[in-house]
């Protein structure tokens, strides 16, 4: 505003300045023209008393006189020029000044000359002897009094602009002053201009009402976050840009959220295409839950979206964790359907043995063969039941199993003879390299360890496939078991020492085993706080290498 009045100021004192002096200027104009015209007059009175009896002569004598002299006879010859030869000059009988001094005895014009080539004043007379006489003079002497006058009114002009800058400037800060120091939050206490004293009775009253929608809003904002700060769910409150709103402390733990994050896209908290379906069904009016993990851990996440009328203007997402809920069903249904599986064959085997021979329909020579099914599937079941029993143990720390110092590549030999008919049966080579090496740990572990890595080893091998045991110390001891058998995929390579994980479960069908025996390994080696690793590529081989503490 200040800027605009001080423009103001400027341009009005600029257009008034040269307007004057536009003014001034014509008006000189006038006066110096009618000035001239009077001194035309004398100069013709001065020259009439000269050329009395035709002495046209005596006129190229005059050097005192700066009019041009014309002397023109009465049907327009010329007879005399002071400036120009005469034989150059037309008839002058339709010049307006001539006409004029015929009819009425004298005349005057302002004309631009084509034979000086400048604009000028004519008087002419009509003499008595009946000749005319003109003078005239050209404009150049008036507008070089013009431009001298000139020179000081420029300088006046500077002057006045520069007064008047520094007093619109000044106005101007004076007229904005009492405006600026206006205290809108209490607008009726002000001494300003009279003009802004309705505007000031509005701001107050718009005050009065925007203090009470923002207690309303307080008092709403305060029971919300009352209500949400509460919740053990996640929430968070997205408007139709897909910027979060709000959101409460649950919401922060779960996905990490801080301060910095308000106001950000909903999709920059979470990424995932559960998360992304949830939100974008919801902005498309349909109510959604997905369940999605995140850092090892399952949510599920309900959004419905936000009407005003018809259209949808926000969403409002509720997160649950069902972490241990999903967690407990998850081993609930690996347990029951391996253990199921496990026990279901051997026990139908047994029953359909036992029913046999309980109704005589097993010759006598063939019951020792039976009996000796029966058995195997015993072993079977009791196998599986030890195994739990193992990991039970080792999950409780293993505090009441002994430690010694005993010899890996021993153990790792005993066990080996001990699948020699196994990997025979399955065609697998079977060969033990290294040398002796002693570690500290439990023997019925290591052996169990081992075994386990060596049936695996034969079981998921290829007909012709070998396994190779090595036992060796190499800044560590360690002991790998190699195999030329059907590998694991990428995907499962993290899964493979989860309690009854089986990688092909259409083959484990076939493939006799619990489903613990990795397991076991994983228990065993955190037992010894060793570290395993795992390299396989599927139908190349896979090979699992275990790295003791030196001593």
């Amino acid at each position: 505003m200040k800027k605009k009045i001080f423009r103001s100021y400027i341009i009005l004192s600029a257009i008034i300045i040269l307007l004057s002096i536009v003014s001034l200027i014509f008006i000189l104009y006038n006066k110096l023209s009618s000035q001239l015209i009077v001194s035309l007059k004398n100069d013709a009175i001065y020259l009439e008393n000269i050329i009395e009896n035709n002495q046209i002569d005596s006129l190229k004598q005059l050097n005192n006189i700066e009019d041009r002299i014309t002397i023109i006879k009465t049907d327009g010859t010329v007879l005399f020029d002071s400036q120009a030869h005469i034989t150059d000059m037309e008839n002058h009988l339709e010049r307006e000044e001539i006409k004029q001094a015929i009819e009425k005895g004298e005349g005057q014009a302002h004309r631009y000359s084509s034979t000086l080539s400048v604009k000028t004043i004519y008087y002419a007379k009509l003499l008595p002897n009946g000749i005319i006489l003109r003078v005239s003079r050209n404009l150049q002497s008036v507008w070089s009094i013009l431009l001298n006058i000139l020179r000081p009114i420029i300088i006046l002009f500077i002057v006045i602009i520069a007064f008047s800058i520094i007093l619109s400037n000044d106005i101007s800060k004076k007229i904005v002053s009492p405006i600026n120091k206006i205290d809108l939050n209490n607008p009726e206490n002000n001494n300003t201009y009279e003009e802004l004293s309705p505007l000031l009775i509005k701001i107050a009253k718009q005050n009065e009402r925007v203090k009470e929608q923002m207690e309303v809003l307080s008092r709403k904002q305060y029971e919300f976050e009352l209500l949400t700060e509460n919740m053990s769910e996640g929430f968070i409150l997205v408007d139709k840009k897909y910027e979060v709103l709000s959101y409460n402390k649950s919401a922060e733990k779960l996905f990490g959220i801080s301060k910095n994050n308000e106001n950000n896209n909903i999709l920059a908290i979470n990424r995932s295409q559960e998360f992304r379906k949830s939100v974008d069904d919801s902005f498309n009016g349909k109510h959604n839950s997905q369940k999605i993990e995140l850092n090892n851990k399952f949510y599920q996440i309900v959004s419905n979206p936000v009407y005003n009328n018809t259209e949808v203007i926000g969403v409002v997402l509720i997160i649950l964790d069902i972490t241990e809920k999903e967690e407990r069903e998850l081993l609930r249904q690996e347990f029951t359907s391996n253990v199921s599986h496990e026990l279901k064959t051997p026990l139908t085997s047994i029953y359909g043995i036992s029913d046999m021979i309980s109704n005589g329909l097993v010759k006598q020579e063939d019951i020792a063969g039976f009996i000796n099914n029966i058995k195997e599937e015993t072993t079977r079941m009791i196998t599986l039941i030890d195994d739990i029993i193992k990991l039970s143990k080792l999950d409780e720390g293993g505090k009441n199993i002994e430690r010694t110092d005993v010899d890996l590549y021993e153990i790792a030999n005993n066990v080996m003879i001990r699948f020699q008919n196994k990997a025979k049966s399955n065609e697998v080579n079977l060969s033990l390299e290294g040398k002796s090496v002693i570690i500290n740990g439990s023997k019925s572990i290591l052996e169990e360890m081992v075994a386990n890595l060596i049936d695996n080893a034969i079981k998921y091998n290829h007909p012709n496939g070998y396994v190779k045991i090595l036992v060796d110390e190499i800044d560590n001891p360690f002991l790998s078991v190699a195999d030329t058998g059907i590998g694991i995929p990428d995907d499962c390579k993290e899964r493979v020492f989860e309690r009854f994980f089986r990688v092909e479960k259409s083959r484990s069908k076939t493939v006799e085993g619990t489903g613990l025996g990795l397991s076991i390994v994983k228990h065993g080696v955190i037992f010894h706080n060793a570290k395993v690793y795992l390299e396989s590529k599927v139908n190349i081989g896979t090979m699992v290498k275990i790295v003791f503490k030196k001593g």
